[in-house]
């Protein structure tokens, strides 16, 4: 269920977003852990839409 770049533990996914082409829920297809030059820990999410194959990528805080 989770990737493997990722622990369960440490994971808080957001909801997965709607294409805006064809309205589909997207599904998450990758985490990456990603460090901004400050030393802040994001993570990276990537959502594809299993219709129409549209990908939007959003960032979160790692807190």
């Amino acid at each position: 269920m989770y990737p493997e770049t990722a622990s369960p533990i440490h994971l808080s996914v957001p909801q997965p977003p709607c294409c805006p082409g064809c309205w589909e829920v997207m599904s998450l297809r990758v985490i990456e852990p990603w460090t901004l030059l400050r030393g802040r820990q994001l993570n990276k999410c990537v959502f594809e839409c299993n219709i129409c194959g549209y990908s939007a990528t959003l960032m979160l805080q790692d807190d």
